[in-house]
């Protein structure tokens, strides 16, 4: 076996490829790699599209150059145009993606359209990606993009709200939020309105949604007025940029679980257990009372 051939048939197996895949990667038959991997020598034009499908040098193929395969990468990406790099890299992430998901059944396939496929304009785009490996059946993790400032709105100190009155504070503060956010904005609403009575304090926060679904900013408006949930479809009815949907926290086992879910309120603010901690039950209380 010549030097190339045992350097070909080395990469190849620490990239974990058959003879089958660096073919169709470099564009020949599976006959001509397993050929080269039992003493035939490639021709020498093809030797860096050899290289490049195994992510190591021409050098490393004659066996004179012993790279990490990071170090691989970070060399040739120094050499590309920006956009040329750019591309590269994101197809590196989405092996290293695979890669991660363990689906091992579904690489094949995904990596037989991603490769033979050609792209159009509209295609490029992480969502067609993320259906592409989703089809395959491979495991896809999503972010969400940063945003540009985060607002919070929590129930002010009763000395901060002599002047206004602390539902007035509070309006006051809420209006000053959407003078300033945007549409990436992050909103954080905690218990806001519940200074006023139930029905004030719902009339306004209804308005105060349909205005966050106008803005389309990311909120969370955490509240007990449930039956702002229990109005979602006439408000999301209304234009606007985004839906609103109502979250709560689960229960495992009959204690809170804090993981959150899409649902509508079950009605129970934890107020017993809450209660039962702190000891202000009746039953409780009188016996605290003797």
């Amino acid at each position: 076996m010549s030097i190339i051939g045992q350097q070909i048939k080395k990469y190849r197996i620490e990239n974990g490829f058959t003879q089958e895949q660096v073919g169709k990667i470099i564009g020949v038959t599976t006959q001509a790699v397993s050929k080269w991997e039992r003493g035939s020598t490639p021709d020498a034009e093809i030797l860096p599209g050899i290289a490049d499908a195994l992510g190591v040098s021409v050098d490393a193929l004659y066996g004179r150059e012993e790279r990490s395969f990071a170090v691989q990468i970070a060399k040739k990406l120094c050499k590309m145009q920006q956009d040329e790099a750019y591309r590269y890299a994101f197809g590196i992430c989405w092996a290293i993606e695979i890669g991660l998901s363990g689906e091992a059944s579904a690489i094949d396939d995904f990596m037989d359209r991603f490769i033979d496929h050609a792209f159009t304009e509209n295609e490029k785009s992480a969502d067609y990606f993320a259906k592409l490996i989703n089809d395959s059946g491979i495991a896809l993790t999503r972010s969400l993009s940063p945003c540009d400032n985060i607002f919070t709105h929590f129930p002010a100190d009763e000395n901060q709200t002599v002047n206004l009155g602390r539902l007035g504070e509070e309006s006051k503060r809420i209006s000053e939020i959407f003078s300033l956010a945007t549409d990436k904005s992050l909103l954080l609403f905690n218990e806001s309105l519940a200074t006023t009575s139930f029905t004030e304090g719902l009339y306004i926060a209804k308005d105060v949604v349909k205005a966050m679904r106008s803005l389309g900013a990311r909120t969370i408006f955490n509240t007990h007025m449930h039956e702002l949930a229990m109005d979602l479809d006439e408000i999301n009815a209304l234009n606007g940029k985004i839906k609103v949907a109502s979250l709560v926290t689960g229960i495992h086992e009959g204690q809170r679980s804090y993981k959150v879910y899409l649902a509508p309120p079950d009605g129970i603010s934890y107020a017993r257990d809450i209660a039962e901690k702190y000891g202000v039950t009746n039953s409780q209380l009188m016996q605290a009372a003797g």
